[in-house]
């Protein structure tokens, strides 16, 4: 537990960028139905048609937040990895320093 509060501003963030891209993806479907129903003439609905742009802009932003937040995320996530275990390999070694090394005289028999 000490290992992860030391870096948990670090750890936090990748967190919630890899959160923000999540929500970012899964609103593109949602903006590209939007943009079917409301954009293309049907049956019952051909008048009070929106423009595509409007959809395409929004769609190119949400694509846009998602690969920046996804790289950030991943980004800070290995980052918080490396620390992770440069830290732990620190303890161990620490711990092993700490051991008393045994003495090898008299535990072999002489050839």
């Amino acid at each position: 537990m000490a290992v992860i509060k030391t870096h948990k501003g670090i750890w936090s963030l990748s967190l919630v960028m890899s959160f923000v891209a999540l929500f970012s993806q899964v609103q593109i479907p949602r903006y590209i139905g939007n943009a079917i129903t409301d954009s293309l003439p049907t049956v019952g609905h051909t008048t009070d048609l929106k423009p595509l742009t409007g959809f395409a802009t929004l769609i190119f932003i949400a694509i846009g937040v998602r690969e920046i937040s996804n790289y950030l995320g991943r980004r800070f996530l290995l980052t918080t990895a490396y620390s992770f275990e440069y830290d732990l390999r620190h303890i161990i070694y620490e711990h092993y320093m700490l051991l008393s090394f045994p003495s090898m005289t008299g535990s072999r028999s002489a050839s």
